[in-house]
């Protein structure tokens, strides 16, 4: 997919300078990007590292840095802060979510500049936004931080894309058909693991074959209701750890998008909302703050009842996931998510 400027606020990084440590970033890049949004000539004076909570989430995946870049105009001294990432691996890359959702009313970060060739990995430069970094399990039950969570999911799953964007999005992961329908096959080699396996012996009264026709059962009703489901735009690793807030936006974005694909139109919000988890307002009264969003911005209709219906069966597959993840670390849990499963009705 060929990447191309989208809008003129964003530029693409063609030059680089080996002495600089930032992913060899210059000065340069930085004087044309300040002097485009002060529309005011500027002189980049230094780029230094900022230690700031995005190091804190800094992982395998990704180089990151937040640096703080002096520059002068009209002979005063200024700062601003910027962020920078680098994907390890080079496919996919994070360029071409931001080009193609930037411009789009899209709940993600400003993309100030980027660069990204075929076969290597991106570079993408951005605003620093604040991570809710303090995010416990009692995430669901303060509404002050959910509510704008629940906001940010529903302007992302409604945006609206181009063709072309549309496409290739189809091309890539496919989450039905390469994740939820396999874990048949998963929760099989994990009845003939604990069975086995001397290391899972602590399972086998739990696990039973009564157990496993149980779940295969249900995930056999629930792929037939999840195969017919409208698709739409997907965030891979949606969670309160992937959003921050914006100051300048004044709103809760979504970030680490490089996992952007096409998947049911509801598989974010109903990992959150589509059960019996403990909310701090029931999942009618969420759905309909989901939908009241969603439905105006697609000029859409879609009412609580057929909301929950398709998001039910999605948080079916979110509790299969969590069984499967569960079982590969050996983690007690494994069993209250297949009793769980296995006592649910669809």
């Amino acid at each position: 997919m060929e990447l191309n400027r989208t809008n003129t606020d964003v530029f693409k990084i063609t030059r680089f300078n080996d002495d600089s440590e930032f992913f060899s970033i210059d000065a340069a890049i930085f004087t044309e990007i300040i002097s485009h949004y002060e529309n005011f000539p500027v002189t980049v004076t230094k780029l230094s590292e900022v230690n700031t909570v995005h190091k804190e989430y800094s992982n395998a995946r990704s180089e990151r840095f937040v640096i703080n870049v002096g520059y002068i105009k009209n002979y005063r001294e200024y700062s601003k802060n910027f962020f920078i990432k680098k994907p390890r691996e080079k496919n996919p890359n994070e360029a071409i979510p931001y080009l193609n959702l930037q411009g789009c009313d899209a709940p993600i970060p400003k993309l100030y500049a980027y660069y990204s060739e075929e076969n290597e990995s991106d570079i993408i430069i951005t605003e620093v936004v604040n991570p809710l970094h303090e995010v416990g399990s009692d995430f669901m039950l303060r509404e002050e931080i959910f509510k704008p969570f629940i906001t940010a999911t529903a302007e992302f799953n409604s945006v609206k894309i181009s063709a072309e964007y549309k496409n290739f999005l189809f091309q890539r992961y496919d989450i039905v058909n390469q994740k939820i329908i396999p874990y048949k096959e998963k929760l099989e080699q994990i009845f003939i693991q604990i069975h086995e396996q001397e290391k899972y012996a602590r399972f086998r009264q739990s696990f039973s074959q009564k157990t496993l026709d149980a779940l295969l059962a249900l995930h056999g009703k629930m792929c037939r209701r999840v195969i017919s489901m409208e698709r739409g735009l997907y965030h891979w690793d949606h969670s309160p750890y992937n959003s921050g807030w914006s100051e300048l936006q004044n709103k809760l974005v979504l970030f680490d998008l490089e996992a952007t694909l096409w998947a049911p139109r509801f598989d974010n919000i109903a990992v959150w909302i589509g059960g019996n988890d403990e909310t701090y307002a029931s999942k009618e009264v969420l759905a309909e703050f989901y939908l009241s969003i969603y439905n105006q911005r697609l000029g859409a209709n879609i009412s609580v009842d057929n909301f929950l219906y398709e998001c039910y069966p999605l948080w079916l597959a979110s509790k299969f996931q969590n069984t499967v993840w569960c079982f590969n670390d050996c983690d007690e849990k494994m069993m209250y998510y297949a009793d769980l499963l296995a006592n649910s009705k669809l």
